[in-house]
């Protein structure tokens, strides 16, 4: 399998980077950074068949309640977009389309505002 995250690598790969980069997250304190990994992790980790319940991020990263929870009481919102964009697109893939209507429902109710131009270009 390749994950098509916009990356065209294979999920094997993607799991050993994503582990790597998680990991040196926690040992620098960077934990918003390693909150934003844990989604495409846990993505990689399902399609890789490892975890019984697409849609759910394993305990093993963090509870995925929790961390939406986190995102909107901090009003991380593009946090929370990703979480909605990616539960979405694991419970479509595994043919769970109400799950995923929800998922979508869910995401489009949150308003983002555009990024300054500055975090556009970089």
């Amino acid at each position: 399998y390749t994950i098509s995250l916009l990356c065209g690598e294979e999920l094997g790969v993607m799991d050993t980077m994503l582990r790597k980069y998680f990991q040196r997250m926690v040992e620098q304190k960077q934990e918003l950074y390693w909150k934003y990994c844990i989604p495409f992790w846990q993505a990689v980790a399902y399609l890789m068949g490892e975890p019984n319940d697409p849609g759910q991020l394993s305990e093993e990263a963090m509870d995925e309640g929790q961390l939406l929870k986190e995102a909107l009481e901090n009003n991380r919102v593009r946090a929370a977009v990703l979480i909605y964009h990616i539960r979405s697109w694991l419970a479509y893939i595994f043919g769970n389309y109400e799950k995923a209507a929800k998922m979508t429902e869910e995401k489009q109710s949150i308003t983002l505002l555009p990024n300054p131009h500055y975090l556009t270009c970089n």
